[in-house]
């Protein structure tokens, strides 16, 4: 399960390097329109299933290492701020390239793709991308690490429906707004540039996403009530 499609990841990568970009443009048949994730080519299936190979073959060892405190604590730690790592990753590569080009760094010499020092040369780009990330988690962590502070204490906001208490009614809003939030996010996703509204996003799959996470958020509240 890991050296397979390791070796996969490998061959396809050099027996079809003219034709496939795995990191951008198109692939199998070049002019085409179809991407890397649309549908996503064995050249990065396959490395995904190795690092899940990988991933099993040290659970075991991992699991032996988080009954140690340190470990634990750190884990502890990296979970209470794991959705703004989500939420703003991105945002730092944006703040970093963006000054980048600001500065007049861009584009950069760098050595050919297909050497090592390429890959020792991404690793300053990846340590100013770690630092830029590092501190919007501690500019935005805090609103996270109080939101779990809080727990199931939180009363329930004023403008949440009393028939959300019960637990038929809740899991309906869940699903109804987990579906809204997904519906929402793939029209962002197929939206053409023809789509676009006055906020950058198509209106209607903005409102879907919007009217789906106002109903989870809802739900959740009702449900700390109850609980509380």
């Amino acid at each position: 399960m890991r050296l397979g499609p390791a070796g996969g990841a490998v061959g396809t990568d050099q027996q079809g390097s003219r034709m496939v970009d795995v990191e951008e443009g198109d692939f199998f048949i070049p002019g085409t329109t179809l991407r890397n994730l649309s549908p996503p080519p064995l050249a990065l299936l396959a490395p995904a299933t190795a690092q899940l190979g990988l991933v099993l073959l040290l659970r075991d060892a991992g699991n032996r290492g988080m009954r140690h405190l340190g470990p634990w604590m750190a884990v502890i730690a990296v979970n209470s701020v794991i959705l703004t790592v989500l939420l703003w990753h991105m945002s730092a590569f944006v703040l970093v390239a963006a000054a980048a080009y600001a500065s007049g760094l861009v584009p950069l010499p760098q050595p050919p793709t297909d050497t090592g020092a390429w890959l020792l040369w991404k690793l300053p780009w990846l340590a100013v991308l770690l630092i830029a990330l590092g501190a919007l988690v501690a500019v935005f962590g805090r609103v996270e690490r109080r939101g779990m502070r809080r727990g199931e204490v939180a009363s329930r906001p004023w403008w949440t429906p009393r028939a959300l208490g019960r637990s038929r009614p809740r899991a309906t809003a869940t699903t109804a707004g987990y579906a809204a939030c997904v519906l929402g996010l793939l029209g962002v996703a197929v939206a053409g540039p023809a789509d676009r509204g006055p906020f950058g996003l198509p209106t209607t799959a903005l409102a879907c996403f919007l009217a789906g996470a106002a109903l989870l958020r809802a739900a959740r509240a009702a449900g700390h009530r109850r609980t509380g």
